[in-house]
C-alpha cells in the first residue's frame, strides 16, 4: 500500500523561484555590466525612441477624437 506524504508545513520559506533560472544577484550585476559595456552607446538614442514610442501612446490614449473607422 502506497503512503502518500502531506506536504511539510516549515517556517522556512522556499527560495526556489527567488531567482531567474538560479542566477543569483552577482550573475545578473555581471551581465548588465557586460551589456552595458557592449551596448553602451546606443542606450541613450534607444531610450529616447522608447520615450517618444510611449508619449505618443499616451496622446493616442488621452485623444478625445472620435473617428469612424468603417
Amino acid at each position: 500500500m502506497l503512503a502518500l506524504a502531506a506536504p511539510s508545513l516549515s517556517s522556512q520559506p522556499s527560495h526556489e523561484g527567488l531567482f531567474m533560472f538560479g542566477i543569483g544577484n552577482t550573475e545578473l550585476i555581471v551581465v548588465a555590466v557586460v551589456a552595458l559595456i557592449l551596448f553602451g552607446h546606443r542606450l541613450p538614442s534607444t531610450m529616447f525612441s522608447l520615450g517618444q514610442g510611449f508619449r505618443k501612446l499616451k496622446e493616442g490614449l488621452n485623444s478625445t477624437s472620435t473617428e469612424d473607422v468603417t
